[in-house]
């Protein structure tokens, strides 16, 4: 699955390039830390459970400025928790509402 995913970011960059030469591509990456808390509580049943799991999180996006204002990148973002590892692929488009270095922005993401 991660070959399929490099492969499409590659032809959608290539593909992106013939639209417009003079936007700005760009890759991010970012690590972080995930914690998910759940709990289970039923009086018929005589539950009342509670776990909690943590541990890091990666994120690799390339994307590109079509121009000041609009942006789109596809991800690809990975959770490793103690007890489970998920992979969260998908695409991303912001609408940038200024050109300041600190910019307030508005997207959608479908993954």
């Amino acid at each position: 699955m991660k070959r399929a995913y490099i492969q499409i970011m590659i032809l959608v960059c290539l593909l992106a390039s013939q639209l417009n030469a003079e936007s700005a591509y760009y890759i991010a990456f970012d690590l972080g830390n995930t914690k998910a808390e759940t709990s289970v509580k039923s009086i018929g049943l005589g539950l009342n459970e509670s776990e909690t799991d943590s541990g890091s999180s990666q994120t690799l996006k390339l994307g590109r400025y079509f121009n000041p204002q609009h942006r789109a990148a596809l991800f690809y973002h990975n959770i490793n928790a103690e007890d489970s590892d998920f992979n969260i692929y998908g695409i991303t488009y912001d609408y940038l509402f200024s050109e300041n270095d600190l910019t307030p922005f508005a997207g959608l993401v479908l993954g």
